[in-house]
């Protein structure tokens, strides 16, 4: 026996004749702060998922590493390993440490005639989280490839341990903030959601050509927005995974909510696979459901702004950023708590520090003069505080789609990304 079987979004289980292995549950609303929200939406997520023998969490991510559906789980099913990948730092080790579980960081393990191997997702960067899941049996593979970003490095290693490759799961769809909180313009923000949903794609096209698999799965990053993000939603770029079908016929959609699986052996879907898109009035019944929820800053911070010492607060937290960049051309942060008006322009450039309270124009005169990308953020004070704090993460607000950005000239620089993840004063 060895076959896959899709839950919901990354959430698989693995069985072969040795083992059954939980991949990536996440059940819980509200994730990323207020922001995401589970679709279609599971009913019974414990019940259907059964008892399993291990759980493999890839990353960090709450839609990846769930701590709430884990407490109902082993409530339910008894304690179980967390198999997790081996980064340095590892974020998730010392966060499911505080959750109260006890991780096992691995690099491969055999349970019986079974291979197991967690190929994380190196960079060289003190950001790196992700990983990817290699499971073989009798001389035949699955590979999870869940997030990751296309690594030569990464895929080498993946390579090296697959046998005949029968079935992948590979990501297809954008779990960004990319474009719907970077654009005010519609009509070019519909031109961007078009061009993120192609990108999508092609990322899934890009690692199907690399991997070769018998046959594949678009799985992962399906979501709604809630709260007063929903009206977000529509400017994602996020494609039905029905719309891989036609690209390539090794692409396979099992049904979501199901206990539809691929059997590797046969090499064939076993039950209900997908070839329509998600129900148009499901997806409206679903956001109504989730339209008037609240972000977590606007039930858990009530405090008034004057009584906030953000400037100091950002200060601090930016010389602790700075000293941690890893952006090496110039780029410059503006932050500011409403569009348009003064704020804090911040140097991610690891070469040059700066840090100043000024008008918008300002910042955009002076960026212009450096001959550097400036990235204009607007956040609520709360969030702010929050992030600045440590009550936040910088990559959950982003991810969650919680600030606006404007980009001049709309360049992405990965580095300077990452160096929000520091920005906050411990």
């Amino acid at each position: 026996m060895f076959n896959v079987r899709y839950v919901a979004s990354a959430c698989l289980v693995i069985s072969t004749s040795d083992v059954r292995i939980l991949c990536d549950p996440w059940f819980t609303d509200g994730i990323y702060d207020g922001s995401w929200y589970t679709y279609p939406k599971v009913s019974n997520p414990i019940e259907l998922i059964g008892d399993v023998d291990c759980i493999y969490i890839s990353h960090i991510h709450p839609d990846h590493y769930d701590p709430t559906f884990l407490r109902s789980y082993f409530y339910r099913y008894g304690d179980k390993p967390l198999l997790i990948p081996n980064h340095f730092p590892n974020h998730l080790f010392r966060k499911a440490i505080l959750d109260g579980f006890q991780p096992t960081v691995i690099e491969s393990k055999d349970v019986g005639d079974t291979a197991i191997s967690i190929v994380p997702n190196s960079t060289g960067s003190a950001s790196d989280i992700d990983s990817a899941l290699v499971v073989s049996r009798d001389g035949i593979s699955f590979l999870n490839l869940n997030d990751n970003i296309f690594n030569q490095r990464q895929n080498q290693t993946i390579k090296a341990l697959l046998k005949d490759l029968r079935f992948a799961a590979i990501g297809y769809s954008s779990a960004g903030p990319y474009p719907q909180t970077y654009f005010s313009d519609l009509e070019a923000l519909l031109e961007e959601s078009k061009g993120q949903k192609e990108r999508a794609v092609q990322k899934f096209l890009t690692y199907l050509n690399e991997f070769q698999p018998k046959a594949a799965l678009p799985f992962a990053g399906q979501y709604l927005l809630g709260g007063r993000l929903h009206t977000l939603n529509k400017f994602r770029g996020c494609p039905d995974a029905v719309e891989l079908l036609p690209l390539d016929e090794r692409v396979i959609v099992l049904s979501d909510n199901s206990s539809s699986y691929y059997d590797l052996e046969r090499q064939q879907a076993v039950g209900s696979v997908r070839v329509a898109p998600l129900s148009e009035e499901d997806l409206s019944a679903r956001t109504s459901d989730i339209c008037d929820a609240m972000m977590s800053y606007e039930t858990e911070l009530s405090i008034d702004l004057s009584r906030l010492p953000i400037e100091n607060f950002l200060r601090s937290a930016y010389l602790r950023a700075h000293d941690k960049s890893e952006c090496n051309v110039p780029y410059y942060f503006f932050i500011q708590t409403s569009p348009g008006t003064a704020g804090w322009l911040l140097s991610a450039d690891r070469n040059s520090k700066h840090f100043e309270a000024m008008e918008e124009s300002t910042a955009i005169e002076f960026a212009q003069t450096q001959s550097a990308t400036l990235s204009i953020l607007t956040i609520d004070f709360r969030l702010l505080f929050g992030l600045t704090s440590g009550i936040y993460h910088w990559n959950n607000a982003e991810i969650g789609s919680q600030y606006l950005t404007r980009r001049i000239p709309n360049l992405h620089n990965r580095a300077a990304q990452r160096f929000l993840n520091f920005l906050r004063v411990i």
